[in-house]
């Protein structure tokens, strides 16, 4: 388990907080709801150049996630939507 940040530029953090899907891949595509992917940083400052700006106060907000950190993979962007099993099982 890891803390890291998102910066989320067209999507309220707290819409994605409180919403139902949460932080889901399947969302995940140009024109979805997250952009092309979901990406954390363990960098504030970097997550804080995707934030979302708040058009009531212009406070930039970002989320602070708790994620759970598994095996990668590399793959062609537009291979898969959600990570393949592992062959292993």
């Amino acid at each position: 388990i890891r803390y890291l940040f998102h910066g989320t530029r067209h999507t309220d953090p707290l819409a994605i907080a409180t919403g139902e899907a949460g932080l889901d891949m399947r969302y995940s595509h140009a024109g979805g709801a997250y952009g092309s992917g979901i990406y954390f940083a363990d960098n504030a400052a970097y997550s804080h150049t995707y934030s979302f700006v708040c058009p009531d106060s212009g406070n930039n907000l970002m989320l602070f996630c708790c994620v759970i950190t598994g095996d990668s993979f590399s793959s062609m962007p537009t291979q898969y939507r959600v990570p393949p099993n592992r062959a292993d099982g």
